[in-house]
């Protein structure tokens, strides 16, 4: 039995149903947005993990990114890019890896170092929360170098980097 506006309810079992309606109808309607609202899918967790440090070491990677010519050490980084560029990356680690694309960010040849940034992105992409460590001691240095030295160059490496 409903009351007016200021009338009041000596019987508290009148109360009751009220609250017992308006928490059922509420259940029903967080169902029906359930069922109404599709599921969004993370292509990521579909997607099988990827070994690439194995293939990084057959390819001669440590040898090419140590040669004296920068078109060597940009092909080795460009097959880093390359391997890295999968949806998803098996974790690993990359610790050597990123150190090495941390001193390779520094190069000399201008070529070498975006090769080396897009890798780092890739890496980012790739291996998601399990890129984190690498990231600490990459980003300083990224962002530094890039905006002190290289200007041009500091919006892909942020992308890159802050993709993850």
């Amino acid at each position: 039995m409903g009351c007016l506006r200021g009338e009041r309810v000596s019987d508290e079992s009148e109360i009751k149903p009220c609250f017992i309606i308006v928490e059922t109808s509420l259940d029903a309607i967080k169902e029906q947005r359930k069922n109404v609202l599709p599921q969004q899918v993370n292509e990521y967790e579909l997607v099988d993990p990827v070994d690439i440090l194995t293939p990084l070491e057959k390819s001669g990677f440590w040898d090419g990114v140590k040669a004296a010519k920068w078109s060597e050490r940009k092909e080795a980084v460009a097959e880093l890019t390359k391997l890295a560029s999968t949806k998803r990356i098996a974790p690993g680690d990359f610790t050597e890896v990123c150190r090495m694309l941390k001193k390779l960010i520094i190069d000399v040849n201008i070529a070498v170092a975006v090769e080396a940034i897009q890798a780092i992105g890739n890496l980012a992409r790739g291996l998601r929360t399990h890129f984190s460590g690498n990231s600490c001691f990459l980003l300083p240095v990224l962002l530094l170098y890039n905006e002190l030295y290289r200007p041009h160059l500091l919006f892909p490496m942020l992308g890159a980097v802050l993709d993850q």
